[in-house]
């Protein structure tokens, strides 16, 4: 990754050895790296800060080790990555943090900083977080159709029980009267009529447990860092 000084600062990276870029060193511009936690596994390197990277131009010294972060979605990997300062021609996007109260002030600003420097191209600012929003667009529209579908099964299974009781209960009318006659608890007679339900409802998650699990392991497989599930 080619950044400016306070990149680290302004993603907020969490240093966990070393130092950042700082414009008090000149060399930071020219011979310095900094590397994620992947980066130093991927080369096998033991106390990382001040060893040396050889480049095909200039060799780079490490300078700091940040925690590992997700650059793309965590369908992937974490990649090693090598942070180095570059010069600011070579800059295309602009990463800026600022306070939620100030987002209108804040993009007046830029929209008027933009229009005084490069008046000729459009300010189309990006939110970080729609950014991430649309990388997790499938799984968003899949929970959704997921919860639409589910309710409609649930409803549509509630309907099928109602009217399946109704219609044991119209058949076992006389018998129930018969068995109230003869002293018959309230209780024997709703374990009558229950008794057929409680055996649906087990044959049903016998073959819907396993078929629900086989396809959230199935979906889990497309992603690098997996959530792990239980069957309750």
């Amino acid at each position: 990754m080619a950044v400016m000084h306070n990149f680290i600062e302004t993603m907020e990276f969490e240093i966990i050895s070393g130092r950042s870029f700082s414009e008090d060193y000149a060399s930071d511009s020219l011979s310095t790296i900094i590397m994620n936690e992947e980066g130093v596994r991927a080369l096998g390197i033991i106390d990382p800060i001040g060893k040396i990277i050889k480049g095909e131009k200039t060799d780079k010294i490490i300078i700091g080790v940040i925690k590992d972060f997700h650059m793309h979605t965590i369908h992937e990997k974490i990649p090693p990555i090598l942070i180095y300062i570059t010069d600011y021609k070579y800059i295309m996007e602009v990463a800026i943090r600022y306070h939620y109260d100030k987002q209108k002030e804040v993009i007046n600003f830029l929209e008027e900083k933009w229009n005084k420097y490069a008046p000729d191209g459009p300010f189309q600012p990006v939110f970080y977080s729609d950014r991430i929003s649309k990388k997790y667009r499938d799984e968003k529209d899949f929970g959704r159709n997921l919860f639409i579908f589910s309710l409609i099964a649930i409803f549509t299974a509630c309907l099928g029980l109602f009217g399946f009781s109704l219609f044991v209960v119209r058949q076992k009318f006389k018998e129930i009267g018969i068995r109230k006659v003869l002293g018959a608890s309230s209780w024997s007679i709703n374990k009558l009529l229950i008794k057929q339900f409680i055996i649906l409802a087990i044959i049903a998650n016998i073959f819907s447990q396993p078929i629900s699990y086989l396809i959230m392991k199935k979906w889990l497989n497309n992603f690098a860092y997996k959530s792990t599930f239980d069957p309750i």
